[in-house]
């Protein structure tokens, strides 16, 4: 191309390049400046069919609904068949926003009005839990009513909604079928109670003593150390006991939790000594005379109380024929007990220690007498928080 050629190109050339700048910023402005528009849902099919999900049936049992699919305000029906041995304790029909849809009928069947949503059926079926009747269990133990002991395993579901109220506790169910009882941001598991047979009577009527460390309790926060009075006896005994002078105060306790009302009826009325015998061990006529002073009796002892539920006296504690001995022996097996999960969750650093009834010596002001870990007896603040471990006696059981 000669010069003049070029003379004539470039410029040109130089038009065109500007021109297409030009038009691409001005496209660039109409595609920012114009309205999104999101096309609308293509719209439903008049009055459509939603789906109802039911899962599959296992060992436990099944639920069927009369259909797979069902238009708004349709009924649906639902079918339940559980296999011997467990039991419904929730049935649920959640729609697609997760809220519940109601449900009418009861025992066998079930009906819903179909929402305009997919719902899904979601049964809970577990197995019977475990019931507290007495039982022979051998070897001088017996299992009697039901408490929170072993703390829940990992991983197994606790079903918050299933729950009933046993005496002072509100269970939950489990999806192992047992019930569980959440305490301190903890579940623990409710059951069967062990108990050592201390005497069996000429009439068949057994003197029974928790085997574990049920729970932990102070013996009276207010500082009183008479038996008759104390929180402890309220406590054990609850609102149903024909105590003698103490009002129980009307609050389910103990004995109200851990036995239904007819396991109640097996548990005799027993005349409990408070005098001043039954603060003093077996062996306190064998003490030398600075012994006798260390344990002579402080005044704070009553008369008798008639009690279902009760803690053993330091007499009863160290009596041969229940299979205990010296105050101070810590080779006695059977004083030594072990605090359940439960009680550990409340009082871990006095989780060995449970108490007696006895108010201590004159020497020991505001003092009990306890059981010390190691199985001797000691004495400890009236106030402090020390392992409870029942005592009762079962009328004559087949």
């Amino acid at each position: 191309m000669n010069k003049f050629g070029k003379k004539i190109f470039l410029p040109i050339l130089a038009l065109l390049l500007l021109a297409s700048c030009s038009d691409f910023f001005n496209d660039a402005k109409k595609s920012v400046s114009a309205p999104i528009v999101i096309p609308p849902p293509p719209p439903l099919p008049p009055n459509p069919d939603f789906t109802i999900t039911v899962p599959d049936g296992t060992e436990r049992g099944i639920v069927k609904a009369d259909k797979t699919t069902a238009k708004e305000g349709q009924s649906v029906s639902l079918e339940i068949s559980i296999k011997s041995g467990y039991e419904l304790i929730l049935l649920d029909v959640v729609d697609a926003n997760g809220s519940f849809v109601t449900l009418e009928g009861s025992g066998t069947e079930r009906t819903f009005k179909m929402p305009a949503q997919n719902v899904e059926v979601k049964p809970v079926i577990v197995a019977f839990a475990t019931t507290g009747e007495y039982k022979d269990e051998g070897n001088d133990l017996v299992s009697f009513g039901l408490w929170p002991q072993t703390k829940k395993a990992d991983g197994l579901a606790v079903y918050e909604r299933a729950s009933k109220t046993e005496g002072c506790f509100t269970y939950c169910r489990g999806d192992d079928g047992q019930w569980y009882y959440k305490f301190k941001d903890e579940w623990f598991k409710v059951e069967r109670v062990f108990w050592r047979v201390l005497e069996t009577d000429s009439s068949g009527q057994k003197f029974l003593l928790a085997e574990k460390i049920l729970f932990a309790k102070a013996y009276d926060s207010t500082g009183n150390i008479i038996y008759e009075y104390s929180e402890i006896r309220k406590w054990l005994n609850g609102n149903s006991s024909s105590g003698s002078a103490s009002d129980y105060g009307g609050a389910p306790g103990f004995l109200q939790t851990a036995f239904t009302a007819d396991e109640q009826k097996s548990i005799a009325d027993t005349s409990v000594a408070n005098d001043d015998a039954s603060t003093l061990p077996v062996e306190f006529d064998t003490f030398s005379a600075e012994e006798m002073a260390n344990w002579s009796p402080n005044g704070y002892t009553t008369g008798t109380t008639t009690d279902k539920i009760f803690l053993l006296s330091i007499n009863e504690a160290t009596r041969t024929e229940y299979g205990f001995g010296h105050y101070d022996d810590t080779t006695i097996a059977k004083r030594v007990k072990t605090p359940v999960d439960f009680c550990a969750k409340e009082d871990g650093a006095r989780a060995g220690q449970w108490s007696l009834r006895s108010p201590a010596s004159q020497r020991h002001v505001n003092q009990i007498q306890i059981v010390f870990w190691d199985g001797s007896i000691l004495m400890s603040g009236v106030t402090a928080t020390h392992g409870v471990v029942p005592a009762l006696r079962v009328k004559n059981t087949p």
